[in-house]
């Protein structure tokens, strides 16, 4: 039926971190592609980002013009050099609370430092995403929509 929950026409944010896995970002595109929705990428700088082999991939979007609210569901992708960067970065702090607080869907894979800092650690509806069937289980929370269960499990509120 027509009244089961889609992504189509959504946006979700995909910010990448230094280091991140090609193959990863690749099959979250793509999956994102297949549900009709648009995946916006975002890199902490305009002129792109290194994949773990070094290869320098463009971004759409600067991550200080992108906050999470824009999106409908964000990840981030990172190796542990890009972990350690984006932790240091307020913006990528505050991308990652924000969208907490916002109740978004929000996939993870290569952040533990920014996890932490942020304190999306062990929150619900946050997909650590470790194999590309782990991006199944995002792609089902995206579509829903908000992660009402968050608000009832007294997510972290910025003080």
């Amino acid at each position: 039926s027509s009244d089961l929950p889609t992504l189509k026409g959504r946006k979700v944010g995909v910010l990448l971190g230094p280091g991140f896995n090609l193959k990863m970002k690749n099959a979250l595109v793509a999956a994102i592609k297949k549900e009709r929705a648009t995946a916006a990428i975002i890199a902490p700088k305009v002129g792109g980002v290194e994949d773990s082999a070094g290869t320098k991939h463009s971004a759409q979007m600067a991550l200080r013009g992108s906050p999470s609210v824009v999106f409908d569901a964000v990840v981030v992708l990172s190796g542990p050099s890009g972990d350690e960067a984006l932790s240091a970065n307020p913006d990528a702090v505050a991308f990652l609370m924000d969208a907490c607080r916002h109740l978004k869907a929000i996939g993870l894979a290569g952040v533990p430092g920014l996890a932490a800092k942020a304190q999306v650690v062990d929150t619900v509806g946050v997909t650590e995403l470790n194999a590309t069937n782990d991006i199944g289980v995002f792609i089902d929370l995206a579509r829903v929509g908000k992660v009402w269960d968050r608000e009832r499990t007294g997510a972290p509120r910025i003080r």
